[in-house]
């Protein structure tokens, strides 16, 4: 799947499972404003010039060939560093390696490109969409209370 691609995927998710129910305009203004931007930033630094946005997943598993790691849990252990680093937030009400905002950005993308991955390989289910819609819709909700605060 290429930039383009991704990105066409991305905004079909969110205006068919995030937007119609859970997006405020603060919360597509986050998106937009944090999101996205660090998806080509650290999306390029991680590709190492492949066109195949997710090439860094399955380069990482192939690294580990023979171990039985595929790319998914590739991506949950990128995932859940970030959901532990917002957990410590939860906790301690402060993270120390970078501002909260950018774990919870980090989170959402990871969150979304959990669905490039899913339907790159045709495993993308309408159960599978929900429960991503719904991580999403949670993360951002922790965007609008950070602000409360």
């Amino acid at each position: 799947m290429n930039a383009v691609e991704r990105k066409e995927c991305i905004v079909w998710f969110l205006n068919k499972y995030v937007a119609p129910f859970y997006m405020s305009s603060r919360a597509k203004e986050f998106i937009e404003e944090h999101c996205f931007p660090l998806l080509d930033t650290k999306g390029h630094d991680y590709t190492q010039g492949s066109a195949d946005v997710n090439n860094n997943f399955k380069r990482a598993a192939s690294r580990l060939e023979g171990r039985g790691f595929d790319m998914f849990d590739i991506w949950a252990v990128y995932f859940f560093k970030h959901v532990d680093a917002l957990e410590t937030f939860v906790q301690d009400r402060s993270v120390k390696s970078e501002p909260v905002e950018g774990r919870i950005a980090d989170s959402i993308n990871y969150a979304l490109i959990l669905v490039t991955l899913l339907k790159e390989t045709d495993s993308l289910t309408k159960n599978l969409e929900v429960m991503i819609a719904q991580w999403v819709s949670h993360l951002l909700d922790l965007v609008v209370l950070l602000e409360e605060f």
